[in-house]
């Protein structure tokens, strides 16, 4: 008797435990709505442990629930409602019936039918700590870069509706980890794919994820909500419209910690009251690539990108309304800089942050619209100090590797969205070591007979001396630089090559004598204190004299 009430009272002290760690979710008002298929809506609240479903479907008979990173039944959490108020924990290791869980980690707390519809309402752990059961939130991994992009399913809206605020949605103790978050839209995806989580830029990411370039929304650490003007909205429900959207987030984790779980995200706010005018997001920037060498022990090296807009896309206006940028880039960074140069070689400043600061990155509104027009080029330029470095910086999307990046939000939108370059490799590589390079992995350096070397190789055996240091940033100013453009209407890059303006070369030179000059005029003669004290003494008896 004593140990079945020591059992009984054990049932209720777990129960206890339930109800209160799911206390402050609701059961009766979902915030969050899924229609996975016409016969079957899925709803569901949650807090920092738990989370509660509500399933209802068009069946008065069998029911089902599951959970699965690849979207079938192998390697499947379910939970399984037969009879009334009959519902088990599955899991499932094959397309079969799906076996007992010897762990029962689902709470029903309520099973209904109305005479069309049955409706169940179960919660559970966001973690069990059952190896058949899924853990519902993601992850961080114990790494010190992961970019994570997973897909969604825009709510469908059959008219035009502009999207007018942008939320980051950061979880709470996870401000450390969220380094970057961008919303991009796809030309592709399927049902399927809706909330399917991958590594970006892996070779493993499903073929539509690659299709999801153009820009919606960009946000980086220490940036708030963003509110578009008063007559600007970012257009949905249209044909042209994105439908499918990827979400790409940045986990910066130096520490490689493996305790964190994340829920983070944007939360869009649209309406069906239209603005007058639809934005869009222009990225200008350097190609992230590892082809772009940033020298050690550089006290303020420049990489630049440069855009030429003789297309905004075929049969769109001549001229577009910068607004706000959002400006990027990684811990060696200290200024950037966005300028434009008019067809008659006049330069003027789009935005810029002389005193860029890692953990502070906002989209930053200009005092007033400023015109770009078709035909102008877009020219920015990024100072990194890496003077505690010893060895080279590459472009990449890696923290401790670097970009150069500006989104600017403007109006009216256009085909336009991504405009990235870097300079031509080859030619840099033939001016600045005579070197030969065939690919990135075969650099044939000379009077050597056809050795290759690997590029990264190469760069990283330069004895980077402040005078090397010079030269090459000299080189990078005059040497030919590839271009690419993204267009949202065809889905495709465009490819050209181009030059910096000749008085980007200028600007160099003007740098290197300036620091020469500066030194030469700053030359002083320090004597050693007794040195100091003898001359004091000289001075004394002449004076006496």
């Amino acid at each position: 008797m004593l140990i079945l009430k020591f059992f009984l009272l054990l049932i209720l002290l777990l129960q206890e435990k339930q109800c209160s760690a799911t206390s402050d979710i609701s059961t009766t008002e979902f915030k969050h709505v899924a229609q996975l298929h016409d016969k079957y809506r899925l709803q569901w609240n949650f807090n920092s442990t738990h989370i509660i479903f509500r399933a209802q479907a068009q069946t008065q008979g069998y029911m089902s629930f599951g959970l699965s990173i690849k979207g079938g039944m192998y390697d499947s959490d379910i939970f399984v409602c037969t009879h009334r108020n009959t519902c088990t924990d599955r899991y499932s290791m094959e397309t079969a019936m799906p076996k007992v869980d010897d762990s029962q980690d689902y709470h029903l707390f309520n099973d209904s039918t109305n005479g069309t519809h049955r409706t169940i309402i179960f919660g559970r752990k966001l973690q069990t700590g059952d190896n058949k059961d899924l853990d519902i939130t993601y992850k961080i991994p114990g790494e010190s870069t992961v970019y994570s992009c997973t897909m969604f399913m825009l709510p469908n809206i059959s008219t035009k509706h502009h999207l007018v605020k942008v939320e980051p949605v950061i979880q709470q103790g996870n401000e450390r980890y969220v380094h970057h978050m961008i919303l991009y839209s796809c030309r592709r995806g399927t049902k399927e794919l809706h909330r399917t989580e991958h590594r970006c830029y892996n070779k493993n990411m499903p073929d539509d994820f690659w299709s999801c370039v153009g820009i919606i929304v960009a946000w980086a650490v220490g940036g708030q909500s963003f509110v578009y003007p008063k007559d600007v909205g970012f257009s949905l429900g249209m044909p042209d419209d994105p439908t499918i959207v990827l979400l790409e987030i940045h986990y910066d984790n130096p520490g490689r910690k493996t305790d964190g779980v994340d829920s983070s995200g944007f939360k869009l706010f649209y309406t069906p009251e239209l603005r007058l005018i639809d934005s869009g997001i222009l990225e200008v920037g350097a190609d992230p690539s590892r082809l772009q060498i940033i020298p050690p022990r550089a006290a303020s090296f420049r990489v630049y990108g440069i855009c030429p807009t003789q297309n905004f896309g075929d049969g769109e206006q001549d001229v577009i309304y910068a607004f706000a940028s959002l400006l990027h880039s990684h811990l060696a960074g200290t200024a950037m800089r966005l300028r434009k140069i008019s067809g008659n070689g006049s330069i003027s400043l789009v935005t810029e942050d002389k005193a860029y600061d890692f953990n502070f990155q906002e989209n930053r509104f200009f005092p007033k619209p400023i015109p770009i027009r078709k035909g102008e080029t877009l020219l920015i330029d990024c100072i990194y100090n890496t003077e505690t470095r010893s060895n080279v910086t590459t472009g990449g999307f890696h923290t401790e590797e670097e970009m150069c990046i500006a989104y600017l939000h403007y109006y009216p939108r256009i085909t336009l969205a991504r405009c990235r370059s870097n300079y031509d490799a080859t030619e840099l590589m033939s001016d600045f070591l005579s070197a030969n390079m065939k690919s990135k992995s075969c650099v044939v350096m000379p009077n050597t007979t056809n050795v290759c070397k690997k590029y990264l190789t190469v760069m990283s055996q330069v004895d980077w001396k402040k005078d090397t240091i010079e030269t090459f940033q000299e080189i990078t100013s005059r040497v030919s630089y590839e271009v690419k453009q993204y267009m949202t209407v065809t889905g495709q890059w465009q490819y050209s090559a181009t030059k910096l303006p000749d008085f980007v070369q200028q600007e160099v030179h003007q740098r290197k004598t300036s620091s020469k000059n500066s030194k030469s005029e700053g030359a002083v003669c320090v004597l050693p204190s007794w040195w100091a004290m003898i001359v004091f003494l000289i001075v004394s008896i002449i004076m006496q004299k």
